[in-house]
């Protein structure tokens, strides 16, 4: 089996029985459970295999997995993370987003990074992604992929009216300057 990457953390958020899901948008188990099959699909392209392809296998593979190790690499990371190059706002924010999803790792994880959950980091968490929703908005690219393939936004989340009449999303407007 490969060796468990911060990508594999990143899925792990996806399972929906866990506090991990934010509140506002629920991730569905078979919902779940079809991102993690996507990205297994990807992982064995890259020739990443075997791969967890449900959401709660990948969570148990993460939290068990035999080659969880410290490593300098792993050490230096978790310096970068607790203090980014940011300023003033941006790092308090950042700060609360890092204690959120520290308290979302499994207990070896934490033990093996050397981090601790902090008491309420998930809901600072929860609170900040919320802020940032409110102040930033939907992502073009992601109404863009909605109104491509039909589906619905999630309960609550509108598409920009400009944007779902054919606006290019933001990459592709970078790339014609």
């Amino acid at each position: 089996m490969p060796r468990c990457s911060s990508a594999a953390y990143g899925l792990c958020s996806c399972r929906p029985h866990t506090r991990r899901s934010p509140p506002a948008w629920p991730c569905a188990e078979a919902d779940a459970d079809r991102f993690v099959a996507e990205q297994a699909r990807v992982g064995a392209l890259l020739g990443a295999e075997p791969l967890p392809v449900a959401a709660a296998t990948l969570s148990d593979w993460i939290a068990r997995h035999p080659d969880a190790a410290a490593s300098p690499a792993g050490d230096d990371a978790v310096a970068f993370l607790l203090r980014p190059p940011l300023h003033g706002a941006v790092r308090a924010a950042y700060g609360r987003l890092f204690r959120a999803a520290v308290a979302t790792l499994p207990p070896r994880i934490r033990i093996i990074l050397g981090i601790a959950a902090h008491r309420g980091g998930v809901q600072a968490g929860r609170l900040a992604v919320g802020a940032l929703r409110h102040a930033l908005g939907p992502s073009p690219e992601w109404q863009l992929a909605l109104a491509r393939t039909g589906a619905r936004p999630p309960a609550g989340r509108e598409i920009s009216p400009g944007l779902a009449r054919g606006s290019r999303p933001v990459a592709e407007r970078r790339r014609a300057k």
